[in-house]
């Protein structure tokens, strides 16, 4: 009975700790996103504030997450106006395409011997374009909420590791940040490398 009753407890709080993921999906994914984008940005970050400036001052933290901030998605936002225009451009030849297609189809029923007629879509441009448009601008909003998130997480970065230690309860704390550092350098590493690599075969 006690086992069949934690069987039944453990799948009801899957059941609802499924549904809770999946209906906070459209917050949770940004903040994801921004918790790996931070341990990708955060080698470039502490290379800019180990940078000395004129009189021997450091760069200040805040002024170096912005700096790469800045950086990184204003490249990202320059490939998405690249992808933007080139939709623009598709758009503006949706027309042309049309009237061919259209061509096409009377020599196609100028060859059957009986009568046939394809249905002409009516709005084809359109639903082509709010096809293309509308992921794009869900993109977009998607990485303004990343960049939100992403700059919060690295300017509080040691004050989040702090309050999961104390969330932890860990009685050896020096380890225990000591060994959360390590973990989050192991993590910057692998992403950087795996961004790399996917630029590479990109490219």
């Amino acid at each position: 009975m006690n086992s069949s009753s934690s069987t039944l407890n453990t799948i009801l709080i899957s059941v609802i700790v499924v549904a809770i993921l999946y209906l906070a999906r459209d917050v949770l994914i940004p903040i994801a996103l921004a918790w790996i984008l931070s341990f990708m940005l955060e080698p470039p970050v502490r290379i800019l504030q180990n940078l000395r400036v004129p009189w021997g001052l450091h760069v200040p933290r805040w002024s170096a997450v912005l700096v790469v901030v800045l950086v990184v998605f204003g490249a990202i936002f320059a490939l998405g106006g690249v992808m933007a225009h080139q939709v623009t451009q598709l758009a503006g030849h949706l027309s042309d395409y049309q009237v061919m297609a259209s061509e096409k189809i009377q020599k196609l029923e100028a060859l059957i011997p009986y009568p046939f007629q394809l249905p002409e879509p009516r709005g084809y441009s359109f639903q082509i374009l709010s096809g293309l448009i509308r992921p794009i601008l869900g993109t977009f909003a998607t990485g303004g909420i990343v960049i939100v998130f992403a700059i919060f997480i690295l300017m509080q970065r040691k004050e989040l590791r702090n309050r999961l230690v104390r969330i932890v309860g860990s009685t050896d704390i020096p380890h225990t940040i000591e060994s959360i550092d390590d973990a989050a350098d192991r993590l910057s590493h692998l992403f950087l490398t795996q961004l790399a690599i996917n630029t590479s075969f990109a490219i």
